[in-house]
């Protein structure tokens, strides 16, 4: 592993040297182009080393020259275009990453026109980059921002069959079923839910879903719908089987698991007491407090 890790930094202080020249070179005597597409490279070479500011720098330069070559009438190649936006906005969680989501939006702009022979993309690269921007945007808390890039991918997934596409179709459909619930669409969140969590079941009958927590996410999604629409059944029946996903996983050695079982176990009861079932609430709080004592326990025996 150290001496993997050796060479990667190897490499990528070889590629930094190559672009730094690069980069020098374009500035003499290359072309908009040719500079635009030596800071985007050394931006995301200086990124991947962790020098952020620096990559940010060139990032402003990318997108500077996007903005003279465009303001002579010339079309930047998607690609090109969408590359340094949303890499630059990457960089920006800052001020409540306003900078992230500005960058973000101005990417999605031309997110029709992105496409396999796009500069710097290849089909599951703009797959990956799509679901990671929804994410982001959902962490930073803008989730008007998401559809864009959810329908980029629902339009090059919905059809296809393979399990790598249909994990990442559940992975964009949790993330659009979230983002309808950040702005209390909860109809049109139910609908996004319902697909993840049947292409979820179909995948584990096949032994092709990646992380079961996708499966968790979907339905405690789902069940926080019912709860909202006073549907406590439809919402306990969705909780229950994700304390189940929980409680297997938890089996199989995923301890990070733990934490949110324990809370799903509290908030279940917390329904069930609102429902009157009492008898029932009591068995998962016991099963909570289970799981609390044995944290306490295999932390006492780490002493």
């Amino acid at each position: 592993m150290a001496y993997a890790m050796i060479r990667s930094n190897t490499h990528l202080a070889e590629a930094l040297e190559e672009y730094n020249a690069k980069v020098h070179e374009c500035e003499e005597k290359g072309t908009e182009e040719q500079r635009l597409n030596a800071y985007i490279m050394r931006g995301t070479i200086l990124s991947m080393m962790e020098s952020y500011i620096s990559a940010l720098t060139d990032f402003d330069d990318a997108v500077e020259i996007i903005s003279s070559i465009e303001s002579k009438g010339t079309r930047v190649d998607p690609g090109s275009f969408i590359k340094a936006h949303v890499s630059r906005g990457e960089l920006q969680y800052a001020d409540g990453a306003v900078g992230m989501a500005d960058d973000y939006a101005v990417a999605a702009e031309r997110l029709t026109e992105l496409n396999e022979n796009s500069r710097y993309f290849d089909r599951k690269k703009i797959i990956k980059m799509c679901i990671e921007c929804c994410e982001d945007l959902l962490d930073e808390g803008y989730p008007n921002n998401v559809r864009p890039f959810f329908e980029k991918v629902e339009m090059m997934l919905f059809d296809k069959i393979d399990p790598w596409s249909e994990n990442r179709y559940v992975e964009a459909l949790n993330f659009m079923g979230q983002a309808e619930q950040d702005l209390n669409e909860f109809g049109n969140s139910l609908e996004y839910l319902d697909k993840s969590v049947k292409i979820c079941q179909e995948l584990m009958k096949k032994d092709a879903l990646e992380d079961e927590m996708a499966f968790v996410f979907a339905l405690m999604l789902r069940g926080d719908v019912g709860v909202f629409n006073e549907d406590f059944e439809s919402g306990l029946r969705d909780f229950e089987a994700a304390i189940s996903v929980l409680e297997v996983m938890l089996a199989y050695h995923r301890p990070e698991t733990k934490e949110l079982l324990i809370q799903t176990h509290r908030d279940v009861s917390d329904l069930l007491i609102k429902m009157g079932e009492d008898s029932e609430a009591e068995k998962h709080m016991l099963r909570m407090l289970e799981l609390d004592v044995s944290d306490g326990l295999n932390e006492f025996d780490d002493v």
